[in-house]
């Protein structure tokens, strides 16, 4: 087996903060979304096929491993849909969800990357300033730390900065469904303790949508 990069590419003006990957397809065509702090969503075609031999051209390089051209592999242009940094990405059947620090969440269509609608999340209250938070003097600590979309495409969970909750959103309407206190004894549980700030991080569903569990800074804690 050898290793061959096929798109070495600088993709953004600051750092690169999340990716995703679409599910694969019979034509083994996929894309591949990017997200930076500079407010910016790239797109780019990827090919999991191998470059044909003759059409890859190889490329000088100062390291080890060789680097190849593959023509399938092509940049799409990016979507400015926030104006914050972005934060989490996920593809789901014919769309991209994309979550930012401004608080909210844009659905864009794959076809052709048309903005479907965006999901706004209340600003939390200022419950005082957490250590370690980041959030410019004179600014309340906001932004989309995460989001799960139920495998019905029905359903989406969310947990952002500076709010002890979980949010529920109802992806038929855009609306918000619910929202879910985490209570003290779960954030001990979860070793959130008196300086800690009690967001959720991450949240992810299984497979079968039954259950789901949200990771905070030390632990994880289990959902029905």
């Amino acid at each position: 087996t050898t290793f061959s990069d096929t798109f070495l590419f600088a993709a953004h003006a600051a750092s690169v903060r999340c990716l995703a990957i679409s599910p694969p397809t019979e034509s083994d065509k996929r894309y591949l979304a990017t997200g930076g702090s500079d407010e910016r969503v790239n797109v780019y075609t990827i090919s999991t096929a191998p470059p044909v031999s003759n059409a890859a051209r190889k490329l000088p390089s100062m390291a080890q491993t060789s680097i190849s051209e593959n023509p399938s592999n092509k940049s799409l242009g990016s979507l400015l849909h926030h104006d914050r940094a972005i934060t989490r990405l996920h593809p789901a059947k014919g769309k991209l969800f994309s979550a930012a620090e401004d608080n909210t969440i844009a659905i864009s269509r794959t076809r052709d990357w048309t903005a479907l609608s965006s999901i706004k999340a209340p600003l939390p209250k200022v419950q005082g300033r957490p250590s370690g938070d980041t959030a410019a003097p004179g600014e309340i600590p906001m932004g989309v730390n995460d989001f799960a979309i139920h495998p019905s495409q029905k359903l989406m969970l969310s947990v952002g900065r500076g709010e002890k909750s979980m949010r529920l959103w109802n992806l038929m309407t855009g609306k918000k469904a619910g929202v879910l206190t985490f209570e003290r004894e779960v954030l001990g549980q979860a070793g959130e303790g008196k300086f800690s700030s009690g967001e959720g991080r991450r949240i992810l569903f299984d497979e079968a949508g039954e259950s789901f569990v949200v990771g905070f800074e030390k632990g994880a804690v289990m959902f029905g």
